[in-house]
C-alpha cells in the first residue's frame, strides 16, 4: 500500500472511528494532538491487519510524539518489507531438486535397511 493510500486510509479511519476533527489531521499532527492514546494506536494497528490482511508488530515504535507522516512511513516501510520478504523470487530455495532422495531410494521399513546401520 503506497504511502498516499495509506495516509487517506488512515485519515478516514481517525475521523470515522475515532471521531477525531477532520481539521485537526495534518501529516504533523502528532498522536498526543489528536487525543490518542496508546490503546488507540494499537487499535489503530489491528484495524488495518484485519481490514487489509496485514501483518503489523505493534511493537512498530509508535509513541504518543509520532505524527501521522511518521505513522505512515513506518507503516509503509514495514508492509513494503513484508512484500520484499514473501517474494517467490527471494524465498530461497530449502530443497534444491538435486538434493532430494528419489522415493525409490527412501527405507521406509526399518527391518529393510541394511545390516550395517547401528542402532
Amino acid at each position: 500500500m503506497p504511502a498516499e493510500p495509506l495516509a487517506a486510509y488512515l485519515e478516514a479511519m481517525l475521523r470515522d472511528h475515532f471521531e477525531v476533527n477532520a481539521e485537526a489531521l495534518h501529516p504533523d499532527a502528532t498522536f498526543e494532538e489528536l487525543e490518542l492514546d496508546s490503546l488507540a494506536m494499537a487499535e489503530i494497528l489491528a484495524i488495518i491487519e484485519d481490514e487489509r490482511g496485514l501483518r503489523i508488530s505493534h511493537d512498530l515504535g509508535l509513541t504518543s510524539e509520532t505524527t501521522l507522516r511518521q505513522a505512515v512511513q513506518l507503516i509503509t516501510s514495514l508492509l513494503e518489507e513484508q512484500a520484499a520478504a514473501s517474494s517467490p523470487a527471494v524465498r530461497p530455495h530449502t530443497f534444491p531438486p538435486s538434493d532430494r532422495v528419489p522415493a525409490e531410494q527412501m527405507v521406509t521399513d526399518p527391518a529393510s535397511e541394511p545390516a550395517s546401520v547401528a542402532r
